[in-house]
């Protein structure tokens, strides 16, 4: 709203309407919309696996009149409330009695106790059903398997024939949104479940972490997405060489310090993050290294996100934890460097070119939940595997993009 008025009362505000028209492309619209549609009722038969909490259980009925086990994973339950098996009195009795127990974990209840007076509950009333997790798992990858199916079936069509394509036909645009994809799906997936992973027992403690704990080390990877887009932005400044790398060290550090000290005012223990400051050394060197050039940038920051990961899935303790949060320092760079690459030579299409990237942050819904449904079926540390072959993406893209460019004469690096 602040923003908004200020382009409102703003009396001198330059021309921001480009000059290019927006090029149709119905053949892009409908395979976009095709996956819009698709997406919708995949994760329709998903969300319906999901359903509110209202039950009471009883661990021999269960057994008896459900074939349900103790420990067996059951869905969340709408369909029943206390009152539909009970008076009121009697249901006061049990929340007062703690005889129900039911562990929560993520999606997933596990029975674990007996319930008072089982002959009193009308199962036929509680509609219990299995969650049926490879289901959910299998509708996921067939969702990802769709949406790169369908670019890459509409890139093809649009080399053949570019009529009604528009920006499709362009090769670095159709990798450039699977990469756009992929790196919101890894940014995301790597913070979503880090705070489970934390509490998991022998992973970083002992017993793991409580959720009173988490906390700095959530904000600490999002903030290490913050340090690194400083870094980046010191070139938008324009400022001498040897400025620019004094700089480039230094603003980093500036940033890392503006974290700890948010969570220190905040009353968060940051005395397990100072080490991390080390990580912020191979950001540095990545910055170097990628001399300002996009791909080669991409390539760096992807490769350094597959070490990271590799190092966080084989070790654990403090080691682990600082390999993963230092995704969020070699996610930083990756957006810009992205885009630009994916719209460079799209000429008259840039404007459309961008709109379709901009939707591929879609991955965000995709890839998160793979990795949950990953955890529930393994474990939540061998999870992170995904990020692994998500940084190995972004790096076939950065080596992939620069060959089409050059190939269009296009010198994008150079």
């Amino acid at each position: 709203l602040l923003a908004a008025a200020l382009f409102i009362f703003s009396k001198k505000l330059p021309q921001a309407k480009g000059d290019t028209n927006f090029v149709q492309a119905p053949h892009a619209v409908k395979n976009l919309a095709s996956i819009t549609v698709v997406l919708i009722l995949i994760f329709s038969v998903i969300f319906s696996n999901y359903h509110n909490l209202h039950t009471v259980l009883d661990k021999s009925k269960l057994t008896e009149n459900i074939g349900l086990e103790i420990g067996d994973e059951l869905s969340f339950i709408d369909t029943m409330r206390f009152s539909d098996i009970a008076s009121n009195d009697y249901q006061s009795k049990l929340l007062e009695s703690d005889a129900i127990t039911i562990i929560r974990n993520d999606d997933t209840l596990y029975l674990e106790t007996n319930f008072i007076n089982p002959s009193d509950v009308n199962f036929d009333e509680l509609n219990i059903k299995k969650l049926d997790s490879n289901l959910i798992f299998w509708l996921l990858i067939a969702a990802l398997i769709f949406i790169v199916g369908c670019l890459l079936y509409a890139n093809k069509k649009a080399i053949n024939n570019s009529d009604g394509w528009g920006a499709m036909q362009y090769p670095q645009l159709v990798l450039g949104m699977l990469a756009i994809f992929t790196y919101v799906g890894v940014e995301v997936t790597i913070q979503s479940n880090l705070g489970e992973l934390l509490k998991t027992p022998g992973f970083f403690t002992k017993t793991g972490l409580k959720d009173s704990e988490i906390a700095p080390y959530i904000s600490m990877y999002w903030g290490s997405l913050m340090i690194g887009r400083w870094a980046g932005a010191i070139t938008v400044f324009n400022p001498g060489k040897t400025l620019k790398n004094v700089l480039f060290i230094i603003v980093p550090y500036i940033a890392f310090g503006v974290v700890l000290f948010v969570n220190h005012i905040s009353n968060n223990d940051i005395s397990g993050l100072y080490l991390y400051g080390w990580s912020i050394l191979l950001l540095i060197g990545g910055f170097f290294y990628g001399q300002e050039k996009p791909s080669k940038t991409l390539f760096i920051f992807g490769f350094l996100g597959v070490l990271s990961m590799l190092l966080g899935l084989f070790t654990d303790g403090t080691i682990a934890l600082y390999s993963f949060m230092s995704g969020g320092l070699f996610c930083s760079i990756m957006w810009p460097s992205i885009f630009s690459l994916s719209i460079a030579g799209l000429g008259k299409y840039t404007s459309q070119g961008s709109a379709f990237l901009i939707m591929m942050i879609l991955g965000g819904a995709i890839i998160p939940p793979i990795q949950g449904k990953l955890a529930d079926m393994f474990t939540i540390h061998s999870s992170y595997w995904i990020t692994v072959f998500c940084f190995l993406y972004l790096m076939f893209f950065a080596v992939k993009v620069k060959k089409v460019l050059k190939s269009q004469g296009v010198n994008y690096d150079e």
